[in-house]
């Protein structure tokens, strides 16, 4: 909870640095990127929660492994190269519908640059999804380990 509303925090300060430092103007309005910024902030927690869950690796294993699959995911929804998404939306759709970094951008995107209200709710609702089942898989492997124990 402590690591969520930190990154809330900082997700928000970025924002209005943005908007009142930089003088940035979105063409979507601020209170439509808060729901991005909340389940943006909330699958970064539950994915790092998933990771750490999973085998008895040590924390430097398990933060590579966080690095590496936030990276990758990143690549693949176009944030380090703008032809990877449109090649990935080719020739494996799917992948960046569940991707979370695509979806975090593609709904960025139908706010500032698309007037696309229809995929923006859509993004939302996947984020949402990937959260509760990211959540739930977390507590599926830590209730399992704890009751090994026993």
């Amino acid at each position: 909870v402590v690591s969520f509303g930190l990154h809330l925090i900082n997700m928000l300060a970025l924002l209005a640095y943005m908007k009142y430092i930089l003088r940035l103007e979105f063409a979507g309005s601020y209170a439509a990127m808060l729901p991005v910024i909340f389940l943006g902030s909330m699958i970064g927690v539950t994915m790092g929660m998933f990771i750490t869950s999973i085998g008895k690796m040590g924390e430097g294993v398990k933060i590579g492994i966080m690095i590496g699959v936030s990276m990758t995911l990143s690549f693949l929804a176009g944030l380090m190269n703008t032809g990877i998404k449109n090649v990935i939306d080719k020739n494996v759709p799917l992948l960046n519908r569940v991707n979370p970094a695509a979806l975090i951008s593609d709904a960025l995107y139908c706010l500032n640059v698309y007037d696309a209200p229809e995929r923006y709710a859509q993004n939302l609702t996947a984020l949402a999804v990937l959260c509760v089942l990211l959540l739930t898989g977390t507590f599926l492997i830590v209730r399992r380990e704890c009751y090994a124990s026993i």
